[in-house]
């Protein structure tokens, strides 16, 4: 009897389970700066994903951190996609800022928070396509700490 509910998980999901590609942090950094005008401060982030077995062309649409939504591919979130047989490399760079001053005295500006599309735990969620379905992968942890940067 367990060879046959093996047999039919294996007909049922074993072409799904092939198909399935693997997903790694190869690297990432973040370097928080301050200053300009006064109130603002923020972070640059760079992050390097690794996709391997991928049969399809993953394309990477946007990345949640700090209960903010960055469109990769906009203002303050670029992607440079490298490609090597079936191995995708996403070299990923978003820059997130604040301004107290605006928070305090101007809240109408601020922009609406958008809630990322699942609950996770760690430093980012990034959000792509791959073979036509919406793939999430969660950024668990900042590998590089770079030196904070004070601006005149």
């Amino acid at each position: 009897m367990r060879t046959l509910y093996f047999i039919l998980f294996a007909l049922c999901f074993g072409p799904r389970i092939a198909a399935a590609q693997e997903v790694k942090l190869i690297n990432s950094s973040r370097q928080d700066w301050s200053g300009g005008i006064a109130g603002r401060h923020g972070s640059n982030c760079s992050f390097t994903i690794g996709m391997y077995s991928c049969k399809g062309d993953p394309v990477p649409d946007s990345l949640w951190m700090e209960g903010t939504l960055i469109k990769l591919g906009e203002q303050n979130g670029n992607v440079i996609t490298m490609r090597s047989g079936d191995t995708v490399r996403f070299d990923i760079k978003v820059g997130i800022s604040k301004d107290t001053y605006a928070d305090v005295y101007y809240p109408e500006q601020v922009s609406n928070v958008v809630k990322p599309p699942r609950r996770y735990t760690g430093v980012a969620l990034l959000s792509y396509r791959y073979n036509g379905r919406q793939q999430y992968f969660v950024i668990d942890k900042i590998m590089n700490y770079l030196p904070h940067v004070a601006y005149p």
